[in-house]
């Protein structure tokens, strides 16, 4: 049928619904806490202690995703189920030791982290963080351990539960903070945390127990597989330290600015999360999936072709909607966020932060796909030096912008050093001479960054843009709503017009 070819598959679209039904709930949270809490000292603790206990989280979580699922797809067309189970029961142990020592260490010694990472944080805010972290600590162990049985549920093709852990988070955070932000305050935060990722865990290997993705077995490694994991995991280590040490940047930059601004950083991320997670939650682990069995049987040109054609549905989308909520941003913080505790100069501050995050948020959702190549590919020593690329950028941007343009600088620092990486990473991939077309993959994307540019010179040249601004509407806050609706309306029709207008040239030709 027609439509399969102009959109994503079925499963898929599936994993979109629940990712999309999660977001309502993700926004309605971060606006109770605007209203509750502002964006100050208490939020800027929450947002940096939990940064520092999903930090090696996400890390060994990353290598788990880059190294062992791939492998794990080899060795299945080697192994019996029992060699595979026994391999599978190896590892885990083997990336949950270094994140208990880990989060041990927080507990014991937080204030210790606290003082070398955040030391121009107010006093306050540090003694607010050390505490989350004794009661954050272990509930990050179960985040980790939820992270890998979602990646070998995926591997197994279990993608259902698995696109539903999202909206458990976010039914779990949202109804800890409406029952109990009154009587825990602040601290209903971190304790949201840890009741989410313990149920998490506790639904995650029910289920993988019963659909025998994990059956008990005695641990068993083959002859020199340590020594292969290694060899494959060290460069992914690194990797994944640069791309978490970068996202710790704009934190720390933002430390030294005035109180909320770390706030400012996360309200902006909220935001851009819900594109994110909307496709790497969905589309991006399926892709995985299927690449990496592409290319475990050696099938480039199937491969090459799948991902052809998920990028060109990925662009069609996220270039309008990231240009249309970009011109938008002003008054989606305003109609969100500016309420009760969260005045108009925290609005201007996440807005003006907010625009630039979302000029970059199509190369962070294109990123996550070619880092998935690279990986299924076990390319890793190439992405590692993408890696270093992107914090090295980033840091440099943010050095020359955050005393003129403060969180604004941080947000255009990063943009600038991810679409970067982006344009990189597709480079070095073309020149693999291994039968992938990546070619067609770069030529997918120039396509669309040049749409979006025309796009946005129609609207600034037009004068709507102007015209919104000066509407008197706008200073209501249904008002502000409809503006943002015509611009989003006028973004959307002006590129979907440039779209037909490129493809109909094409045709002439």
């Amino acid at each position: 049928m027609r439509w399969r070819r102009l959109w994503f598959d079925s499963e898929v679209m599936r994993l979109m619904g629940m990712t999309a039904l999660v977001k309502p709930v993700g926004l309605l949270t971060q606006a109770l806490l605007a209203n509750y809490f502002g964006a100050g000292i208490r939020l800027d603790a929450f947002a940096f202690a939990l940064f520092l206990v999903e930090f090696l989280d996400q890390t060994m979580g990353a290598v788990f995703r880059a190294v062992v699922v791939p492998l794990t797809i080899k060795l299945k067309r080697i192994m019996n189920p029992q060699q595979l189970f026994r391999f599978q029961n190896a590892i885990y142990p083997i990336f949950i030791l270094p994140v208990l020592l880990y989060m041990g260490f927080l507990v014991v010694r937080g204030g210790l982290v606290v003082d070398w990472l955040g030391p121009s944080l107010p006093p306050e805010t540090k003694a607010y963080i050390v505490n989350m972290l004794k009661i954050m600590a272990l509930p990050g162990v179960a985040l980790l351990v939820v992270t890998m049985l979602k990646a070998t549920l995926n591997l197994n093709r279990k993608f259902r539960l698995v696109g539903t852990m999202p909206l458990l988070n976010g039914v779990v955070m949202l109804g800890t903070l409406v029952l109990f932000h009154e009587r825990l305050g602040i601290w209903v935060l971190p304790v949201g945390f840890a009741i989410s990722n313990l149920g998490q865990l506790l639904w995650l290997g029910i289920h993988a127990r019963a659909t025998r993705c994990m059956v008990p077995m005695r641990p068993s490694l083959p002859p020199g597989m340590v020594a292969q994991l290694w060899s494959l995991s060290w460069m992914v280590l690194v990797a994944h330290i640069f791309l978490t040490v970068n996202k710790f940047i704009d934190k720390m930059f933002a430390a030294s600015l005035e109180p909320g601004s770390i706030s400012s950083i996360n309200y902006a991320m909220t935001i851009m999360n819900f594109g994110v997670q909307l496709f790497t939650l969905s589309l991006v682990a399926i892709m995985f999936t299927r690449m990496s069995e592409f290319f475990a049987r050696g099938d480039m040109g199937a491969g090459s072709g799948y991902i052809h054609n998920n990028l060109k549905h990925v662009t069609r989308i996220v270039m309008p909607v990231s240009l249309a909520l970009c011109v938008a941003s002003g008054e989606i913080v305003r109609v969100l966020f500016q309420h009760g505790a969260f005045d108009a100069a925290d609005t201007q501050r996440t807005a003006g932060a907010l625009a630039m995050y979302l000029l970059g948020l199509p190369a962070v959702i294109i990123n996550a796909i070619v880092g998935r190549i690279y990986h299924s590919l076990q390319r890793l020593r190439d992405r590692m030096w993408l890696a270093a690329q992107f914090l090295l950028t980033n840091a440099l941007g943010n050095f020359l912008l955050v005393k003129s343009l403060q969180v604004v600088g941080l947000a255009i620092s990063s943009t600038v050093a991810v679409n970067l990486h982006l344009i990189l990473g597709l480079v070095v991939l073309q020149r693999y001479r291994i039968g992938l077309a990546a070619g067609s993959f770069l030529a997918i994307v120039v396509r669309a960054y040049v749409l979006t540019t025309i796009t946005f010179l129609v609207y600034w040249l037009s004068g709507f843009g102007t015209l919104m601004s000066e509407w008197e509407i706008g200073v209501t806050l249904y008002g502000a709503v409809l503006v943002a609706a015509c611009r989003f309306c006028f973004i959307i029709a002006v590129y979907v017009a440039g779209l037909l207008i490129w493809r109909w040239l094409e045709k002439r030709r």
